[in-house]
């Protein structure tokens, strides 16, 4: 018969094993509000690189579009923004090109990583 040790370790071993937090975020967000963290990929149509994200608020999602227009002072490339609601889709491009560009891809890595930001600094 194992020792509670020997039982202690096993258990400890096998919860090691398991992924930490699934597909929930390692947050607990507030007034039980639920983080939408998008599972959709950017999508390549016909040369133009596509996303919407889902914000819970529209203070977030301003704050979003806010650090997006800045970027996109910084380096001179913009994108198509639509705005409904909570939601924004975002269209990347350029223009002398049928092709995705490496702006065009940087700008998706920026946003993505903006999107992160704002949720996580807002819970």
């Amino acid at each position: 018969m194992k020792t509670s040790l020997t039982n202690l370790h096993e258990s400890y071993i096998k919860r090691a094993e398991q992924p930490l937090f699934g597909t929930k975020l390692p947050v607990i967000p507030k007034n039980d509000d639920k983080i939408v963290i998008p599972t959709a990929k950017w999508v390549n149509n016909e040369g133009q690189l596509e996303k919407t994200f889902r914000f819970l608020s529209v203070k977030i999602r301003n704050q979003f579009i806010n650090e997006l227009l800045e970027y996109e002072e910084h380096v001179g490339h913009n994108a198509n923004m639509s705005i409904e609601k909570n939601n924004v889709f975002i269209r990347l491009f350029t223009e002398d090109t049928d092709k995705i560009s490496e702006l065009d891809k940087e700008y998706a890595r920026h946003a993505d990583l903006v999107y992160k930001d704002v949720l996580y600094n807002n819970v």
